[in-house]
């Protein structure tokens, strides 16, 4: 551009040159010289204005390199928050509430990925745009950066997914173990009352009473049998947190151990 300007200003110096000369000049020598002035100047003019839209669509291809450029450093830094946020936590836990905040984080983290999801697809799109416009040199390069920016993104997509899945199974685990727990104590603790209470009330009836006393209990018996599968599966799973550590260990096993002395009461 500089070249070309300083070229220009040259041309502007031989016009004013060559206007004056034709004044000296006969007539049959000042048309050869004003023929060749408009042929050079436009010449001139047309390098000029080419060299103008050149310098234009490079400063337009430098910006939108910038662009470009600024939304892979933003999608790498966001992935690796992503990332971070969802990774599983050094301990582990069996506590709803915190099983259900971890859910929610990741939940927060995926609409956070929804909401980058048109910067991503707008900077993939740039860099396959410059790719196809750069040099074959410069076209590998855009390329390996486009590429390796997918492929992280599309990783991060994966992971994210699997990490919602595992965080709602947990919620809905830890749900279903603290409900029956709860439950079962709830029920041994019925049951024991009920006995204490029939051991002190003397039984009076006719043979229907008495039939009707041992259909109870045979209804009970099998009632009991029910629960004992789930206090066997409570006490299994019970056992399976407290060998993974988990931070409420000594709540779970001080509730293992009271079910368990009730039950075989």
């Amino acid at each position: 551009m500089d070249e070309v300007a300083g070229r220009k200003t040259s041309m502007t110096q031989h016009q004013a040159s060559g206007v004056r000369m034709q004044y000296y000049c006969e007539k049959k020598d000042a048309i050869p010289i004003k023929n060749r002035l408009v042929s050079l100047k436009h010449r001139v003019e047309k390098i000029a204005g080419r060299s103008a839209e050149r310098a234009k669509q490079l400063a337009t291809t430098r910006d939108e390199v910038a662009t470009w450029q600024d939304g892979l450093h933003e999608l790498e830094h966001f992935v690796a928050d992503v990332l971070e946020r969802i990774a599983a936590e050094p301990g582990t836990t069996s506590s709803l509430d915190k099983l259900k905040a971890k859910l929610e984080e990741v939940k927060e983290a995926q609409r956070d990925v929804t909401g980058k999801q048109t910067l991503f697809d707008v900077t993939r799109k740039r860099g396959i745009g410059l790719a196809e416009r750069a040099t074959r040199s410069e076209y590998k390069q855009i390329a390996m950066s486009n590429e390796k920016m997918s492929k992280r993104w599309n990783e991060m997509i994966k992971k994210l997914r699997d990490r919602l899945r595992e965080a709602e199974q947990a919620v809905l685990e830890g749900g279903v173990f603290e409900e029956s727990m709860n439950d079962l104590e709830t029920w041994v603790d019925e049951e024991l009352q009920r006995y204490q209470e029939a051991e002190h009330q003397p039984v009076f009836g006719d043979i229907d009473v008495v039939r009707q006393l041992v259909d109870e209990e045979t209804r009970r018996a099998a009632e009991r049998k029910t629960k004992e599968n789930g206090v066997k599966t409570v006490v299994k799973k019970a056992d399976a947190l407290l060998a993974s550590g988990v931070d409420e260990k000594d709540s779970i096993a001080q509730a293992k151990e009271r079910l368990v002395e009730k039950w075989q009461k």
